[in-house]
């Protein structure tokens, strides 16, 4: 009976520290390595580089390179750490059958550059980017074509970071 609830009692602390553990990513959108101190850890990103870590839910102290520290609310699974502040891009892309019907509930209308464009956009700002219904990150190129089991259009999500999507819309 002890043997029993000494097992019980380990089970239950692991339960509650695996609750507040997740996983996040960074991610260098710049040209050059970056130096990041997370809590005082430092992690080095080369550029382009997305890189996890295992981290707590809550709050943060977040310093890159030689950039004033601030403080960071890390309160969802499957986000990016904004390291730069500035927007990412969601394209949503159909495969297969006649996308126009789902495509067109996708649509809206952004501001990139000045300049006003129409299509399956979407915006995401903020110090960390939810990225959990996203099918390819910002490393990861878009498939000319994809296998499925599902009959019709199926929809796709691709991250871009700025310099990307520019280059996409430019294509």
């Amino acid at each position: 009976m002890k043997l029993k609830a000494i097992f019980t009692s380990v089970i239950g602390v692991l339960l509650l520290a695996s609750c507040s553990n997740m996983v996040i990513t960074m991610d260098n959108p710049t040209d050059k390595e970056m130096t990041v101190l997370v809590d005082g850890k430092e992690y080095k990103l080369a550029p382009g580089e997305l890189q996890k870590i295992d981290i707590d839910k809550g709050e943060h102290a977040i310093k890159v390179n030689d950039q004033a520290e601030r403080k960071i609310n890390l309160d969802i699974d499957h986000g990016m750490i904004n390291l730069v502040n500035e927007p990412y891009y969601v394209v949503t892309v159909p495969y297969g059958g006649n996308s126009s019907a789902e495509l067109e509930a996708k649509k809206d209308t952004i501001t990139f550059e000045g300049d006003q464009y129409e299509g399956p956009f979407e915006i995401r700002e903020g110090d960390v980017i939810y990225t959990g219904d996203l099918n390819f990150t910002a490393n990861e190129p878009l498939k000319d074509e994809i296998e499925t089991s599902k009959a019709g259009v199926v929809l796709r999500t691709k991250l871009f970071r700025k310099a990307d999507f520019k280059k996409y819309l430019e294509d």
